[in-house]
């Protein structure tokens, strides 16, 4: 009987551990497609005067290097 009850354990746990590794995958997926989706937009948006191109570019590359730079020290902690 306990060697039954280690079985369902392990089953649960690896479905618990499929369950994450889903959930995950499918977050990180998504961000990439919103995120390829906003530079589209932004890159479209933008583009269509040509006055703005490098001042919007400026402020997309300082704004990814603080967003990196928070994300970043957050993991390292």
């Amino acid at each position: 009987m306990n060697t039954l009850n280690n079985l369902f354990l392990n089953i649960k746990n690896s479905f618990n551990d499929w369950k994450l590794f889903l959930t995950s995958l499918f977050i990180t997926f998504t961000s990439i497609l919103i995120g390829f989706f906003l530079a589209i937009i932004l890159s479209t948006l933008l583009g269509q005067t040509g006055d703005w191109g490098v001042l919007s570019s400026g402020i997309l590359v300082a704004l990814l290097e603080t967003i990196s730079k928070i994300i970043y020290t957050k993991k390292k902690k």
